[in-house]
């Protein structure tokens, strides 16, 4: 059985049921790959994984020692990080030969370029894909990294052109950042969306209730608070709830406090559940929600928003989600609307409540665009064909 293994040294257990851990699982259920996450976590300290049955945590051990000599040499060279460069590079050492496919993230990775040399100095065979991640301003730095010339960002400027002699394929999430890549990569970038959790059977419920909903990290980044303001704006006004899935920021819950303070009948409209990890029992939430709402600051591709389309959600997102255009296409699957701007997020909100999407909000289409342009079931057989077409030429 082939190893498909993704290289992820911080990954925590919520990156489990993400793209992180997504990709190499899916290719075990449609492929019959080995799937791994590589990092320093233990497999007991994954509670998510027993959704992902096959998948399993591949620890790199932060055992590597160093003299005072060595110590200053490294730092000079890799930087004050050096020792998670070695950590990981010892890894490689010792697995690259057992590892058929190794996919790595993200351009602004400090030790990405080096680590890719170094997979394929020990396995000259094995298949090595970079998955971009990009969101608007990793790309705008990406592009005027590349071009510039002198000293500045040396460092990033040698890890692009390691990059792009060792990548086999380079993966962008968002069609619009597709010329771009091909330029600094000098090949043609897979496109690659994040797909979502897909249960064996998800049903969609054609009369959902009045409930605005949100799952993330509730943070000011998120627009959490933002979100919390204008419904507060507008909850006189109708006969609509709002529902906060996911762990709070204390600075958010603090402004939520006080925005109840000047609302006191506010807070009974609004239900905040905490962090929920499994997903059948998230996914209870996204059915009975009419409407999901991520007024976030900026995004590469949030998984939530697939996780709302897979369950039939209408969808209110910012102008800074990188691929809203691939998202929302002919306006049917939801609205874009600018970040931070609170009165437009309630003149939505309230034409949301007062019943001008009705006839959208309640048909369950999203759920077959989902499926027909950002499910792993389709996405992956684009990286299996380019998997096996890299593994003829290294024959």
């Amino acid at each position: 059985m082939k190893k498909f293994v993704a290289l992820f040294p911080i990954a925590k257990s919520v990156h489990v049921t993400k793209e992180i851990g997504l990709i190499p699982y899916y290719m075990h259920v449609k492929y019959g790959y080995e799937p791994s996450i590589a990092c320093y976590g233990r497999q007991n300290e994954f509670p998510t994984i027993d959704q992902t049955p096959g998948l399993s945590i591949w620890t790199i051990e932060r055992s590597k020692t160093v003299n005072v000599i060595e110590k200053l040499f490294y730092r000079f060279v890799l930087g004050s990080n050096y020792m998670d460069y070695l950590y990981v590079a010892e890894f490689i050492k010792k697995n690259a030969m057992t590892i058929d496919v190794l996919q790595v993230y993200h351009v602004h990775d400090e030790f990405v370029g080096l680590l890719s040399r170094l997979y394929k100095k020990y396995n000259k065979k094995g298949v090595l894909c970079l998955k971009l991640d990009l969101g608007e301003n990793t790309y705008r730095a990406c592009l005027e990294r590349y071009n510039e010339r002198g000293f500045k960002h040396i460092r990033y400027r040698i890890r692009l052109h390691l990059l792009r002699q060792y990548i086999d394929i380079v993966s962008v999430e968002s069609r619009k950042f597709i010329t771009g890549i091909r330029e600094i990569f000098d090949k043609e970038p897979l496109y690659l969306p994040n797909g979502c959790y897909e249960l064996k059977s998800v049903t969609i419920n054609e009369h959902r209730e009045n409930l605005f909903l949100t799952v993330a990290n509730l943070s000011e980044w998120k627009g959490s608070d933002l979100l919390v303001e204008a419904f507060a704006m507008i909850y006189e006004k109708c006969n609509w709830n709002l529902v906060l899935v996911g762990p709070c920021e204390n600075n958010v819950l603090r402004r939520i406090k006080d925005i109840f303070k000047d609302h006191p009948k506010l807070e009974r409209r609004i239900i905040m559940t905490g962090n929920i990890v499994g997903k059948r029992e998230l996914y209870e939430y996204y059915k009975r929600a009419g409407v999901f709402i991520l007024p976030s600051k900026g995004e590469a591709f949030p998984t939530v928003v697939m996780e709302a389309m897979y369950n039939g959600c209408f969808l209110v997102i910012t102008e800074t989600v990188a691929p809203k255009d691939d998202i929302v296409v002919d306006g049917d699957e939801g609205v874009i609307i600018p970040p931070n701007d609170k009165q437009k997020l309630a003149e939505v909100m309230l034409r949301i409540a007062r019943g001008d999407y009705s006839n959208i909000i309640n048909n369950g289409k999203n759920k077959i665009k989902y499926q027909n342009r950002f499910s792993y079931n389709h996405s992956l057989v684009r990286l299996q064909e380019q998997i096996l077409n890299v593994a003829v030429k290294y024959k």
